[in-house]
């Protein structure tokens, strides 16, 4: 669960903490209200690509941290997998842009891109007001049963030994 965020010179926010609650959160609010600057934050922890005029006028920096707890043994053996302790079943992510650079850590330790797009994927997902036509997707109907029978392990068993199969092949 996503229990805090901090913003940091982005766009024309100076410093903002959000502190989340248990359950659903959706972001409401009149045009103007920042709405697009808090999803602008979140995917840039997502590893979406750092656009420099995101970074407040005036300021060399932009910075974004969140704060993730509660996680499930699943997400937990992942990260863990990806070299990411979680002992107390939390962890931290964050990234920062400079005009002339981006970077991104997991609990402090510098990470890729490509890490952090795979380890933040595990940890929230934003979804948008055209989302639930992704439902309407025969592709994406056999994930929704896997994800509904919590075939997870089973998925990636049998994804390991496809995988093998096929190198034998070649």
């Amino acid at each position: 669960m996503l229990q805090s965020l901090h913003i940091e010179n982005v766009a024309v926010v100076k410093t903002l903490d959000i502190e989340f609650l248990h359950g659903l959160t959706a972001l409401t609010g009149e045009t103007g209200a920042g709405k697009s600057i808090i999803l602008d934050s979140l995917n840039l922890l997502l590893g979406s690509r750092a656009d420099r005029e995101l970074i407040r006028s005036g300021e060399q920096r932009a910075e974004v941290t969140a704060l993730f707890s509660e996680l499930s043994e699943d997400v937990c053996r992942d990260l863990e997998q990806m070299g990411f302790a979680t002992d107390d079943g939390s962890i931290l992510v964050s990234r920062a842009i400079t005009h002339s650079s981006s970077s991104a850590r997991i609990n402090g330790k510098p990470v890729t891109l490509s890490l952090l797009r795979e380890a933040a994927t595990r940890l929230f997902a934003i979804h948008g007001q055209n989302d639930h036509l992704r439902l309407l997707d025969p592709l994406y109907h056999v994930e929704i049963l896997d994800a509904y029978a919590e075939n997870g392990e089973l998925c990636r068993k049998y994804s390991e030994v496809y995988r093998q199969m096929l190198y034998i092949e070649n």
